[in-house]
């Protein structure tokens, strides 16, 4: 891509950027704004709803209680229901609010008396949620949504409870009130807030009293109500809460709880209708943004031709330079603005190149000859071949340099074991914060024996072509010395077997071991019992010989991958796998059998034996190797005293 695209298009992605990051956050607050004056509009609108169903209820309350205290309970008691029958009668008549009538019940729930119908006179109503609620309240209640059997009604019942002096139930009168009349939510169908605000009613369950010309949401409905119902509104009994409904439509609904009552009111609206002024907007500004881009790219790509026109000329006079003296462009050096400077930087580098190559040349004779008599192994590889050798490489790996250069991969003179770590680090290109790689790895010899390498390259460019240059040493003597000074350092000088040192070195890698394998161990403390005896009467050399034999004893009991150790004088250790999971007291009884038996004892003045201590422990359930050592060591000694006890020494 030319220099004038990629600055045109940098340019007008700039300001595109800008204009969209403008844009973003103007839809942010406008949103923001938008939703915050919708969710007061509609808290406001399910306010006035909720306070004119409040002032209903309580009105509905009042008038059943004002009827209650005038209804004459002696000629309730008296069975005088003629005189009931008249009062219900004047009641109904002068409220229109108790549409579907009144009725009494005695204390057993039989209706004895109502008005209008008298069809359901003699019939028992205990079942009846408002009658089971009024008996155990003692309390006016407003009762849960059902459907009437008289007239099939969704309706709600008001009952005042009738008590006698010593406050036990001796009946109600209730009056019941048919949902969607005009009398109470049905004349809520009338209202419209918006074009599509709705207005919901819901009881203490979660079903739907009032959701007019919603058929299709009332499922989804009903299961927002109840989960408010389960988690509680926020304070002051209000909330706002954004819904997906039934064919996709998201709603806003506001949500408040209806006084005196469990039931709530709330007025939904589509955020569609919310966010109508914010997508208009938003269609404006894009139309803005794709004006402005246009015009932008064009001014951006004709003043980019204007600056690309003498970059033209420099690229094309450099893309010529062969070396020597470099053909400037008329005009070009003698600018007074960036393009000149650059094309006088050009000129003073050609004439720094022409004298350099000559050094080179003279400098890569002089380095030649000095690598050819190196005391180290030089090499040069360049796509996983070797394109330089010298002398003492070839030498190392007992090859002919032509060998090296024509036939033999570099990866031919790694060991297999070795061969993918260093095939990585050959493809691996050296970033500039590491240059230097310095490694060990072991080679192969030509004739199949294994040699310790010690390595140390960079990668640069040669020839136009990224290459790696290193040199390597031969250091199998220096390492063959080390590991025998290691080794060394953790084995008994007396016994060959590990010290303290080799022990704890290699022991907490062995449980580490056993737990990953899950494989159950053993660990057996040891203290020798006659070892002093034998110093004091055949002296220290037999003692010392009481030692080995001892050691032989126990490389020949146990496995060669078990750990044992000779912890200082006459103690050792041994840990061991537990392939069989013998308990404790029979390993010591099967060891010291084998040592009471073997050769080395029986043939002594003084018998070898040991005291032991002896833990089996589960590698699912780890201890530190000291608390087992501690354990170990306290069972050694408490065996070491009954041998006391039972021998007298």
């Amino acid at each position: 891509m030319k220099l004038q695209v990629k600055g045109s298009l940098f340019l007008s992605t700039l300001l595109l950027m800008t204009l969209l990051i403008m844009g973003i956050v103007s839809f942010y607050f406008l949103d923001s704004s938008l939703r915050q004056k919708a969710n007061e509009d509609l808290q406001e609108n399910t306010s006035k709803v909720k306070n004119r169903l409040d002032g209903f209820i309580l009105n509905i309350q009042n008038d059943i209680l004002n009827i209650a205290q005038h209804l004459d309970r002696g000629a309730l008691q008296q069975k005088r229901l003629g005189t009931i029958e008249d009062f219900l009668r004047t009641a109904f008549l002068s409220n229109s609010r108790f549409d579907n009538g009144f009725f009494v019940l005695e204390a057993q729930g039989t209706l004895v008396v109502d008005y209008p119908a008298t069809e359901n006179r003699g019939k028992n109503f205990a079942f009846r949620e408002y009658f089971k609620r009024t008996q155990e309240e003692r309390k006016p209640i407003i009762s849960s949504p059902y459907r009437s059997k008289r007239t099939g009604a969704l309706v709600i019942t008001f009952t005042v409870p009738f008590l006698s002096p010593e406050g036990k139930f001796t009946g109600l009168l209730a009056g019941s009130v048919d949902l969607l009349r005009n009398n109470f939510a049905g004349n809520l169908r009338n209202i419209q807030i918006g074009k599509t605000g709705k207005i919901v009613v819901s009881d203490s369950r979660g079903e739907i009293l009032c959701c007019p010309d919603l058929n299709p949401v009332i499922a989804d409905l009903r299961r927002t109500f109840s989960e408010v119902i389960k988690k509680g509104l926020p304070k002051e009994n209000r909330g706002l809460i954004s819904s997906q409904m039934a064919g996709g439509k998201p709603y806003v609904l506001a949500i408040q709880t209806i006084q005196a009552t469990p039931w709530m009111v709330g007025v939904m609206m589509e955020e569609e209708e919310i966010l109508a002024p914010l997508k208009d907007l938003r269609n404006r500004i894009f139309l803005f943004l794709f004006i402005t881009l246009v015009v932008v790219m064009a001014i951006a790509f004709w003043g980019m031709r204007r600056l690309a026109r003498p970059i033209k000329a420099l690229s094309e006079s450099i893309s010529h330079y062969k070396g020597g003296d470099w053909e400037e462009p008329p005009g070009l050096i003698e600018r007074r603005d960036e393009i000149g400077e650059l094309g006088q930087s050009f000129k003073s580098m050609s004439d720094l190149l022409s004298r350099t190559v000559g050094s080179l040349t003279e400098s890569e004779v002089k380095y030649r000859a000095l690598v050819q008599e190196s005391l180290v192994g030089v090499f040069l590889i360049q796509k996983g071949r070797f394109i330089f050798v010298n002398p003492r490489l070839a030498e190392i790996f007992g090859y002919q340099q032509e060998e090296l250069l024509s036939t033999i991969s570099p990866l031919d003179l790694v060991s297999p074991r070795d061969r993918e770590h260093v095939r990585q680090v050959m493809i691996t290109r050296v970033t500039e914060e590491e240059r230097l790689i310095h490694f060990f790895w072991q080679g192969l010899h030509k004739d199949g024996s294994i040699i310790e390498i010690e390595t140390m390259g960079t990668s640069l460019i040669y020839q136009g072509k990224m290459s790696i240059h290193g040199t390597l040493m031969d250091i199998t003597e220096r390492k063959q010395a080390e590991d025998a000074l290691k080794t060394l350092s953790l084995r008994d000088e007396l016994t060959g077997l590990y010290n303290r040192r080799g022990f704890f070195t290699l022991a907490e890698q062995g449980v580490k071991t056993a737990k990953r394998m899950g494989v159950k161990m053993l660990l057996i403390y040891g203290d020798m019992d006659n070892l002093k005896k034998i110093n004091d009467t055949l002296g220290h050399q037999e003692g010392d010989r009481a030692l080995i034999d001892l050691s032989q004893i126990l490389k020949e009991t146990f496995r060669e991958s078990d750990i044992i150790a000779r912890m200082g004088g006459d103690e050792f250790v041994i840990l061991a796998t537990n392939g069989s999971g013998d308990p404790a007291e029979k390993v010591i009884s099967r060891f010291k059998k084998t040592l009471k038996d073997h050769p080395f004892s029986t043939n002594r003045s003084f018998p070898l034996s040991l005291s032991l201590g002896v833990i089996c422990f589960d590698p699912e359930n780890p201890c530190h190797i000291d608390e087992l050592l501690s354990r170990a060591d306290q069972m050694m000694y408490a065996n070491k005293l009954e041998h006391k006890r039972v021998t007298g020494n």
